[in-house]
């Protein structure tokens, strides 16, 4: 009898751990981080010393996420590799929004030369960077210098036109 109450209680002890073990919730998974990739849509490749250039870019997001920072970085000087945003003395503002996005933002065209720029986004704690893209920024049309320039061949046209005459 001794061993019919202890099968009983081993017994009882089974269906009372597998019953607690079927309620036993495991932790939630932790769920894959979003793939991220940036591109630019559109950017000039030329533009005038002094004006402001409008830069357009996506991101896009294989599941939906934010962010709270998304700018073009950009200067006079290449950082062909590793870039960071302390390494261009320049950004745009500074935008957030949902993602995928698009995001446009302009910058400023200071002095002639190479702009250097890239895109940006901050996702989760990891910054996405575009390529390397570059504007060239030249001086702006001075119409005063343009028209003594045209005025100036329309007098050596009519030069020669006459010199031509003469030799006949």
């Amino acid at each position: 009898m001794k061993n019919f109450v202890r099968l009983i209680a081993l017994f009882a002890a089974f269906v009372l751990l597998a019953g607690c073990a079927q309620n036993v919730q495991q932790p939630p998974q932790p769920s894959a981080p979003p793939q991220v990739s940036i591109s630019i849509v559109s950017a000039p490749s030329t533009a005038a010393a002094g004006s402001q250039i409008n830069v357009s870019w996506k991101v896009a997001s294989s599941k939906p996420a934010s962010t709270m920072h998304t700018a073009i970085h950009y200067g006079y000087a290449s950082v062909a590799s590793d870039p960071a945003p302390s390494k261009y003395p320049n950004n745009s503002a500074i935008l957030k929004g949902d993602l995928p996005g698009d995001f446009t933002a302009s910058i400023s065209a200071g002095s002639s030369g190479t702009l250097y720029y890239r895109a940006h986004v901050i996702v989760n704690d990891k910054s996405y960077w575009t390529d390397e893209k570059t504007i060239s920024v030249t001086e702006p049309l001075n119409v005063t210098e343009l028209q003594k320039g045209l005025d100036s061949m329309d007098q050596t046209v009519e030069e020669s036109i006459n010199d031509l005459g003469q030799v006949q």
